[in-house]
């Protein structure tokens, strides 16, 4: 625990390779910490890349008295009965998906997967963090390793298309690292040569 310009910040450890931060103002007259209202998750930031938010691995899904909580908050036309947590701040009821407390608007709680690293299918679309991913086929949609995926015609890092990528022959090689037949890439990103 630290205090830095009288807010308390305590470090915890959580499952999926991220840590929360929860802070609390201090007050100076007593020096006792008051809630602060907010708590994030941060990803150790791709092995010393700049930590980027991943808002759904600390945070969980409580049941209370026949209502869905998450993060301290009400999750709106949520229905208790039937209502299931699943990975990466994703849940479901037998009519609604929702995402971190949020119901995901149009998302078939019926054919709805997760498949790890943030990313999500249905029937009919493919969700990264909660946001449709536009154009990706939720037919061919495969995860593949380290943030990392691809369908048919496009790759993907980090939710995001890897222009001029080739899905036939992509391989993931470790430590943000990957390649097709023709470049070699490093978080997503081509490394020019």
């Amino acid at each position: 625990m630290k205090i830095v310009n009288n807010i308390l910040f305590a470090v915890m450890l959580s499952a999926g390779n991220c840590f929360a931060i929860y802070g609390r103002e201090s007050d100076d007259k007593d020096n006792y910490p008051h809630p602060y209202s907010r708590s994030e998750c941060h990803v150790p930031g791709h092995y010393g890349h700049g930590g980027r938010t991943l808002r759904d691995c600390c945070p969980q899904y409580i049941i209370s008295n026949g209502q869905v909580y998450f993060d301290g908050r009400e999750v709106k036309d949520a229905s208790a009965s039937g209502f299931k947590s699943l990975p990466d701040g994703y849940a479901l009821d037998s009519w609604n998906v929702y995402y971190c407390g949020n119901r995901i608007d149009g998302a078939a709680s019926q054919s709805f997967r997760v498949l790890g690293y943030g990313y999500a299918v249905d029937s009919w679309r493919v969700y990264y963090s909660g946001e449709v991913m536009k154009d990706a086929s939720s037919a061919s949609f495969e995860i593949l390793h380290d943030w990392y995926a691809k369908d048919r015609w496009n790759v993907y890092f980090d939710g995001k298309k890897i222009e001029d990528a080739s899905p036939t022959d992509f391989e993931v090689l470790g430590a943000g690292y990957a390649k097709d037949r023709w470049n070699t890439y490093y978080f997503g990103h081509k490394i020019n040569e």
